[in-house]
């Protein structure tokens, strides 16, 4: 009798999967968002198969809960201030919907949607203000809501993303590519994958991403919230130290730890310079050639490709890349030339596109070395700002002392 049951639940399920033409498939890359201190968003892929006359709606969310709003308005006529706090309640922190096709919501009807919890109205209709009974000025406060959450790019609905390529009669593969926000807070979001056809969910598939603090930046959010004391000290140390590498007069030797008696002695040996070209940059390599003369060690220089696409489109294309590469072998080169003026031979390697700041901590670590030699300019307003977040993220995170050239 089992047997003849799992039978039939087996053509049961052939006979589904024949009648929509295949069945639903969803893999997120990467499961997980680690936050870290220089952490400036992600690129997250949804994909997967699907029956060959479907189309595809991506949910990302999270789940439902309260926030706290402060209501302002004018006391006596004159001061703007906070007059009410209004508890929303009902509403995910985070909300995503991408479609395949040229409707926000995938053309699902409006039961299809109250059921998937697909579309704004839909989020409207389990939000909820305690202390506000109009539903006008609810309707009011929701769209303000909507609104608010859209410019810190916590919600958003977007339509033609989820991109298809055939593979073979009865299925095709989807793909979406996510610009993942830099703002969203560690959680776990569910991703639920829609096909639709007709206006009806045929299938659903469901996933989640991660999203988590890790290393220094998990440390000091701990510390953040059980002393916050503390991780204020720590915040002014930190910053007057990179404000006084951007305003010194002379070069800046930062030691991250007390040296124990038996390292005081120790030589700089493997030493990393960061090399971009600048004048700036081969006097701190002209002084790591000084150094290694004495020490009788060795210099790696690497370069950093900007990351030029997040300025301008047109920066992702092969033809851009090719320019980019040649111009980092040139400066590569040019490099190698201010070395050998020196009398010393370097190891040179240029590195893909990435921050500068989190490329030198990494390629540290690597490569064990013993200190980071780098040059900073005489800085201007806005260039202290600049530089001087890259040098307080390298100060934090370096594994090594940090000699900072200043151009004489």
């Amino acid at each position: 009798m089992r047997i003849l049951v799992k039978i039939w639940i087996l053509v049961g399920a052939l006979l589904i999967l024949s009648h929509w033409g295949y069945a639903l498939t969803c893999k997120v890359t990467p499961k997980r968002v680690n936050i870290d201190l220089f952490y400036h968003g992600e690129k997250v892929i949804v994909t997967g198969e699907t029956a060959s006359d479907t189309n595809i709606l991506v949910k990302i969310s999270s789940p439902e809960d309260a926030e706290i709003f402060m209501k302002k308005g004018k006391v006596k006529g004159i001061f703007w201030m906070n007059v009410e706090k209004l508890i929303f309640k009902g509403i995910p922190q985070v909300y995503f919907t991408y479609s395949s096709d040229d409707d926000l919501d995938g053309h699902l009807n409006e039961k299809e949607k109250q059921k998937w919890g697909v579309g704004y109205q839909i989020l409207e209709k389990s939000f909820t203000i305690p202390s506000i009974k109009d539903p006008l000025q609810k309707d009011v406060l929701f769209k303000e809501l909507i609104k608010f959450k859209q410019n810190e790019h916590l919600w958003g609905r977007f339509k033609d993303k989820v991109r298809f390529s055939p593979l073979g009669e009865k299925k095709k593969v989807y793909k979406l590519v996510i610009d993942w926000p830099p703002n969203i807070p560690p959680n776990v979001y569910s991703v639920d994958v829609y096909a639709m056809k007709n206006g009806v969910v045929v299938d659903h598939a469901q996933s989640s991403i991660e999203v988590r603090k890790i290393g220094i930046e998990k440390t000091l959010s701990t510390l953040a919230e059980k002393n916050g004391a503390l991780y204020g000290i720590i915040s002014i140390l930190v910053a007057l130290a990179a404000d006084v590498v951007c305003h010194a007069s002379c070069d800046v030797l930062v030691v991250k730890e007390r040296v124990k008696a038996d390292n005081r002695n120790k030589k700089y040996q493997s030493i990393l310079v960061p090399y971009d070209g600048s004048e700036f940059s081969k006097t701190a390599l002209e002084q790591a050639c000084q150094i290694v003369k004495i020490n009788q060690g060795e210099i790696s220089v690497f370069y950093v490709i900007p990351r030029y696409e997040e300025v301008l489109e047109f920066f992702k294309t092969n033809w851009m890349k090719e320019i980019l590469m040649c111009e980092a072998k040139a400066i590569v080169k040019q490099a190698q030339e201010v070395a050998l003026k020196n009398g010393i031979s370097i190891k040179t390697r240029i590195e893909s596109e990435n921050h500068v700041d989190a490329k030198i901590v990494e390629v540290a670590k690597k490569s064990k070395t013993d200190i980071i030699i780098m040059g900073v300019r005489g800085l201007g307003n806005l260039d202290r700002i600049i530089m001087g977040s890259v040098i307080e993220r390298v100060i934090i995170n370096a594994p090594c002392p940090i000699l900072v050239i200043k151009k004489h």
